[in-house]
């Protein structure tokens, strides 16, 4: 297929510099590199990028104390283990991923899922990649 005069394909992430992916994250990935000194504008705000971002990479929306959580996703992801300005890449330099408390709430925000015909009682469904034979059971409710 050609490309026909005047016309460019619009990607979701043109012109985008970085990608919040929850709104109580306190840091953005690259969805391009990120030059140092760059303003970028994520999330309802301007960061002035400390120094060079990669692809993929996370860089700090706010400044993140020596202890305080990393959030990615809407959930922790480490802890900063060394003070993180605003604008500072983040990666394995200054993030620590201990062990803590996890709340392990499996679909939490999921919807409920309805009975299938209105029957009740233990139901099964076969999963798509699951082997063969393999039979995951649930409860109807």
């Amino acid at each position: 297929m050609g490309r026909r005069k005047g016309l460019r394909m619009a990607t979701e992430t043109e012109g985008r510099r970085a990608v919040l992916l929850r709104e109580d994250d306190n840091v953005a990935v690259a969805a391009r590199p990120i030059p140092r000194g760059f303003a970028l504008e994520v999330g309802g705000r301007t960061v002035a990028v400390r120094e060079p971002i990669a692809l993929g990479h996370k860089v700090a929306l706010v400044d993140v104390e020596v202890g305080s959580p990393v959030r990615k996703y809407g959930q922790i992801i480490g802890f900063a283990s060394r003070p993180i300005p605003s604008g500072s890449w983040v990666h394995v330099h200054n993030l620590a991923a201990d062990l803590f408390e996890r709340d392990y709430a499996h679909a939490s925000e999921a919807a409920p899922a309805s009975s299938a015909g209105g029957r009740s009682g233990a139901t099964s469904a076969r999963m798509a990649g699951s082997g063969p034979g393999t039979t995951w059971w649930s409860s109807a409710r």
